[in-house]
């Protein structure tokens, strides 16, 4: 009732707002925490501003701020009420309803039966809390443990709560519940973690002879403070309270099996223990007295195992042996006669087998021997690679350690298809039939498909009473990898089938069941898409084989035999269809531009068939077609003279065929002309072709693209060359060319004008004494010939005084002579011009 009476209220103050000019509104909580603020705000009517407020908050409580907040000390339903007085006049009056909830009731209870030691520690409580009131239910539990650690968890009511710290301290435990209107309330408590100690018992054993052990134990405890620690030793039952503290070691000698069991416990003064076990059986044995057995001394080789056995002692590694073989390492070792690869491991005859004992410093061999009784079955199979219709598949036995006069031998093969019979020749019994066992030193049958076939040989001397079982499968080989177990989907005119050839392809292939034979992995013929049956050609070469010899007799060729078998499988081959035409790609005649073209013989196109063009230079035509349509031309002008690169066709039918056709081209390059060299006579010019195509290749890298001719004023001085350099004596101006021509008859021409230049060099000097000695200063009164515009100046100069180029001088330097001089040559050459001032000497 009280819920709808809220609700009430708050319907009437939405749509019926007691106010004399204007609306406003407050806004603020409707459900509030008992000790939380509660704000409050208003929202004036548009256009309206509020010189007065005067807030009743339902405790006898108010204030006239505009925007309050309010601690509510006692829970039940409050009426909130806000008077308003406007600027220019007039005032309004609105009531809000805050419920004022309760806070979760905390209990949280400390179990004093937890672990408080340092080492050990487990510290739980158990939380008793209860909501303020059963509809404000507890949504989640913080418990914070005071050492960095918490755990944020849903709420359960009497749950367990457990933790463990690692070092000793006092703890101020806090728990923190939230109900579902966001209360809070908090319990706190305060542990105390004890200095404790944690017991290692260690433990040294040593065998320094095959006839004793040596044991130590002494203990490493671990502890916060040593002060008030006490430790406890029990021997096999034995209590010791002062022996052997915390750094003692107690040793003992065993010449004898004996139960070892020793515990240490320690005692802090403030109650903490810890405690150590160990706990160990010791067999001491005299080595005298060791020995192994065997499951058998004589047994045959088809009991397929001999089984060895030890009784170990403590700590000792057993490592078997047979006849020298690779060791095993267990005290009871099961050997086989026979590995994986079903080869014998043991000879018929005695075989020895050794063990070895190895305990610390006690290393002994024990050795023994078994006899093995034969025979060994063995076999070999013949024709089993199976070409075209299915043959014999003879199998031989090749046993060892047989008395061949005293052997029975037993063949069975597990086929569904074959019969359920016995053939036994001897008995003249079913030997014409194809049974599934066979009885005599050979058998033979005939296998109704390509699968894979247990068998079992069973050998056995009537003697002895020896049987040695051998298992083995027959896997038909049927002659070739490329046999289809499923139908073959191939594209028209594409390769029948793809890939490179194998070593047992077929021969030849046929569409038209035998009429027309085509070489295997060739181009198909051009068929209609469809179904064919598959024909195919083997040519097989066998080593050895068998085959029948009289009635109940069989001959073995040891000779290579070629066998040449046809196989037809129906439905094998799905042709797909294919976009099969003849596709022309060139260029028309011309250079600039270049026009390439594409042309199709037919070029019949069917809906969402596609025809991809790769220009080469970066531009794509692609189309696909929607209709039934007729395309046999395409075009394309190539924007840049100089290419050297490929037309790509590809066209793919609407069922996926692809066919690609491919065109190299290169049709000319556009060319620039570079000098490297300041042209001043008498100096050596060079001139480079800028002869280089979009993909980067010069005809200095592949001469066989073109040629390249050069010309000065319209005559030709060189070709082939990618740099030409000569040496001009004359000033004035000239013209230089450079022609290129490509493989595909275009050619491209560029000139280039320049002018050549000279400089006199003049040097004069401000003494003229005989001798070079002292200091004399030199001056440069060069000038260029023919002045050449923009440039009336000497950039560089390099002098020479006999002794070596300085660089870098000025116009006038200033040069030291010593008194040892005899003489001395003053040049002054311009870098990068080819006149030298005429060289002096002082004497």
């Amino acid at each position: 009732m009280h819920r709808i009476s809220h609700y009430i209220l708050i319907v009437i103050f939405l749509v019926l707002p007691l106010f004399t000019t204007a609306q406003i509104q407050i806004q603020g909580d409707s459900i509030t925490c008992l000790g939380d603020l509660t704000n409050f705000s208003y929202k004036p009517p548009a256009g309206q501003t509020v010189s007065g407020f005067s807030w009743a908050f339902g405790d006898s409580y108010t204030s006239s701020d505009p925007s309050p907040s309010h601690l509510y000390k006692a829970i039940g339903t409050m009426t909130v009420t806000l008077n308003v007085t406007f600027n220019g006049g007039g005032s309004a009056q609105e009531s809000r309803i805050v419920q004022v909830v309760g806070l979760p009731k905390t209990d949280l209870q400390f179990i004093t039966s937890s672990d408080s030691c340092e080492y050990t520690n487990n510290i739980c409580f158990k939380d008793f809390s209860s909501p303020a009131k059963s509809s404000q239910t507890i949504l989640t539990r913080n418990m914070i443990w005071g050492d960095g650690k918490y755990d944020n968890q849903t709420w359960q009511a009497n749950a367990s709560l457990c933790h463990r710290y690692k070092t000793p301290d006092t703890y101020y435990v806090e728990m923190q519940l939230k109900d579902i209107y966001g209360c809070t309330s908090y319990a706190a408590h305060t542990v105390t973690i004890k200095e404790g100690v944690k017991v290692d018992l260690k433990v040294e054993i040593e065998y320094p002879n095959c006839d004793s052990a040596r044991i130590c134990v002494y203990q490493n405890s671990e502890y916060t403070t040593s002060k008030g620690i006490k430790y406890t030793w029990n021997f096999n039952g034995t209590t010791d309270a002062n022996a052997y503290p915390a750094s003692s070691k107690h040793c003992e000698i065993l010449t004898a099996s004996k139960y070892y069991d020793v515990s240490v416990t320690a005692e802090t003064s403030d109650g903490c223990k810890a405690k150590d076990s160990y706990v160990k059986s010791f067999q001491i044995a005299p080595s005298a007295n060791r020995s192994f057995t065997m499951a058998k001394r004589t047994l045959c080789f088809g009991e397929g195992v001999n089984t060895f056995e030890i009784s170990a002692q403590n700590d000792e590694i057993i490592r078997w042996s047979v006849n020298g073989g690779g060791t095993y390492v267990s005290s009871k070792y099961v050997y086989p006669f026979r590995d994986a690869a079903n080869n014998p491991t043991v000879q018929v005859g005695w075989n020895k087998v050794r063990c070895q004992i190895i305990r610390g410093q006690c290393n002994m061999t024990l050795e023994d021997s078994f006899y093995v009784n034969g025979p060994i079955a063995g076999y070999k199979l013949y024709n089993v690679p199976q070409c075209g219709p299915q043959r014999k598949v003879f199998f031989v036995e090749k046993s060892e350690y047989e008395d061949t006069a005293n052997m029975s031998f037993r063949w069975d093969i597990i086929d569904k298809q074959g019969d359920n019979c016995t053939i036994n020749r001897a008995q003249n019994v079913n030997k014409y039939k194809n049974c599934n066992t066979t009885m005599g030193w050979f058998g033979k049958h005939v296998f109704s498909g390509y699968e894979s076939y247990p068998g079992v040989l069973s050998v056995t001397d009537v003697v002895t009473g020896c049987t040695d079982d051998l298992e083995f499968e027959i896997k038909l080989d049927a002659c070739g990898q490329c046999r289809p177990l499923e139908t073959i989907e191939v594209c028209q005119g594409s390769q029948f089938l793809p890939g490179s050839p194998q070593p047992n392809d077929p021969l030849k292939y046929s569409l038209d069941t035998g009429k027309t034979w085509y070489p295997f992995r060739s181009i198909m013929p051009d068929v209609p898409p469809g179904l064919y049956g598959l024909g195919l050609i083997y040519e097989f070469e066998q080593d050895d084989w068998a085959e029948d010899f009289g009635d109940d007799s069989i001959k073995i060729h040891d000779t290579q035999i070629t066998f040449v078998d046809t196989l037809f499988l129906p439905d094998a081959v799905k042709v797909i269809r294919s976009l099969v035409d003849s596709i022309t790609i060139g260029f028309e005649a011309g250079c600039d531009p270049v026009v390439g073209y594409v042309e199709l013989q037919t070029g019949k196109f069917k809906p969402g068939d596609r025809l991809n063009v790769n220009w080469g230079d970066g531009h794509i035509d692609r189309i696909v077609f929607t209709s039934d349509s007729t395309l046999k031309r395409l075009t394309h002008e190539f924007d840049e003279v100089g290419l050297n690169s490929s037309v790509l066709v590809s066209m793919i039918s609407a069922e996926g065929c692809r066919r690609d056709d491919v065109k190299s081209y290169n049709f000319g390059y556009k060319v620039t002309l570079k000098n490297n060299e300041s042209i001043c006579v008498g100096n050596d010019v060079c001139f480079t072709a800028g002869v280089v195509s979009t993909d980067g290749q010069s005809w200095s890298q592949n001469p066989a693209l073109g040629s390249v001719d050069w010309l000065i004023d319209g005559k030709p001085v060189a070709e082939d060359t990618m740099q030409y350099c000569l040496t001009l004596r004359d000033v004035g101006e000239f013209e230089i060319g450079l022609i290129t021509h490509a493989a595909s008859g275009c050619t491209d021409t560029t000139y280039e004008a320049f002018k050549t230049t000279d400089v006199v060099a003049r040097v004069t000097n401000d003494s003229k004494e005989v001798y070079c000695r002292g200091i004399r200063q030199f001056k440069d009164s060069s000038s260029i010939l023919p002045p050449v515009s923009g440039s009336g100046y000497i950039a560089e100069f390099l002098w020479d005084f006999g002794t070596g180029v300085f660089s870098g001088w000025d116009e006038d330097p200033v040069r030291a002579f010593d008194g040892d001089t005899k003489w001395c040559t003053y040049v002054m050459p311009l870098n990068h011009l080819p006149d030298v001032g005429t060289p002096r000497n002082l004497i």
